[in-house]
């Protein structure tokens, strides 16, 4: 019996691990200068990698929510298509001075495959 549990607990993390990585977006985030931290004033580009873990997508990477906080976006490129199931954007932002801890960049999607979400953040002082 015992054996019997561990494989179903064997079988269960496998089934949640593949599932999971077949119903969400998988967004990365590279900053360019690799800073450990930011300055109210510095200029930051951040290039936003999407792909489509599900393949086939419904909703256009130009459908993707973003929500700053402690930043200013200055400008932002269009989508570009790397390859049939990833795209990526830069954008420009700058850090404000203000009581924040923290900047961030919340990307969000949704669609009926389970969409997605992935931030980056990075320490102000």
């Amino acid at each position: 019996m015992d054996i019997m549990l561990k494989r179903l607990y064997v079988l269960l993390i496998l089934l949640f691990s593949v599932f999971s990585l077949a119903n969400a977006c998988d967004f990365t985030f590279k900053m360019n200068g690799n800073k450990k931290e930011c300055h109210p004033g510095d200029i930051i580009e951040v290039t936003v990698e999407l792909t489509l873990t599900h393949r086939v997508c419904n909703v256009a990477p130009s459908q993707t929510k973003f929500k700053i906080d402690g930043i200013k976006v200055l400008s932002a490129s269009e989508w570009k298509q790397i390859s049939p199931t990833k795209y990526e954007r830069t954008i420009k932002m700058e850090v404000l001075k203000d009581n924040k801890k923290n900047i961030t960049l919340l990307a969000t999607r949704t669609c009926n495959k389970e969409g997605g979400s992935g931030m980056f953040t990075l320490p102000k002082s």
